[in-house]
Formats: structure tokens, sequence, C-alpha cells
């Protein structure tokens, strides 16, 4: 065995801080490729506005007016190739019409959540959903056609400081 001393890149304290300085540059270095990912991959929103409930299924109790039969139902966009909003589900739960959305992802959709209005809503045959990402919010307005297809007409506005500019998009949607 020699006598000569260690060099000091062969003490266990440097081996400990290489390993930590190489995991964190890799860390480093994946949250920077993640913030580059294309506006409609983006993963669903991280806060939904403060409308969103838990409410347990039960029967509606729509008004006279009220169109909530018409929006009730899973729907799917007409166009599967669409980079945008795949399929949206709405349910009517007490006074509440619950809005789920899924938008394009890969390799599985990304679920945006849920967000819950008034029936009364309906009674217009329209209805607005806000959902806010926190570096992006999108507005929509959500209506029947007299064709019975599902149209969501959608403004998305970037806060963040990648420069996008703002987007609209028209997404037609059916009943599988």
């Amino acid at each position: 065995m020699s006598d000569e001393p260690k060099q000091w890149w062969q003490t266990l304290p440097a081996i400990i801080a290489g390993l930590a300085t190489l995991v964190t540059a890799i860390t480093g270095l994946l949250i920077a490729v993640n913030q580059f990912k294309r506006p409609e991959k983006e993963a669903a929103p991280a806060t939904i506005s403060s409308q969103q409930t838990q409410t347990p299924a039960s029967a509606a109790t729509a008004g006279a007016g009220s169109k909530v039969n018409e929006f009730v139902g899973h729907w799917k966009n007409e166009n599967p190739d669409s980079e945008a909003i795949t399929k949206v589900d709405i349910d009517a739960q007490l006074n509440q019409l619950i809005v789920h959305m899924w938008a394009k992802c890969h390799p599985t959709d990304c679920d945006w959540g849920t967000q819950s209005l008034p029936l009364s809503d309906t009674d217009k045959g329209v209805v607005q959903v806000r959902w806010n990402a926190g570096r992006r919010v999108t507005q929509q307005e959500i209506r029947i056609l007299p064709d019975r297809r599902l149209e969501v007409v959608g403004h998305t506005h970037y806060a963040d400081e990648s420069g996008r500019p703002d987007s609209n998009r028209v997404n037609y949607f059916v009943r599988p």
C-alpha cells in the first residue's frame, strides 16, 4: 500500500460534491427544455378559477328557458387531427353546469379539469368558460349550433414573457 496522500478529487467530500453538481446540472437542463414546449402541448392548467367545484351527482334543476339538455353529454372534436381541444364532457349537477375539457398532448391528452357555472347561463344558448393556467388564460364561448354540433370559440392570452401573440380558435364537436 502506498503512503502517498490522496489527491483532493479522490476524497469522499469531493466525490459527493461532484455528483451533486451533476444532478443539479441535469435538473436545470430538464427545466430549461420543458420551458420551450409548443403552446398546444402545454400541460393541464395549474390552477382553475375559483369557480371550480366538486359537486356530487344529482338531478339538475333548470329554469323554464333553460337549454341545459342541449349541452349535456360527451362531445368529441369532429376533426380527429385537431391540435387543440379534443373532447368535452358537460354534465348538469344540482344547479351547476360542469364543463370538463381535454386538449391534444402526447402521448395522452391533457386534462384541463372542470369549470362550474350556473345552469341559468344556458338560458340564452351560450355559456362562457375561463381557464387560467397561470401563464396562459383561455376564454371560451360554447354554444349549440342549429345542426346540433357544439361550437367552442376560444381566445388565448399568453401572460408569460415568451412574446407569443394571442390566438383564436374555433372547434366543432359532435356526440360520438
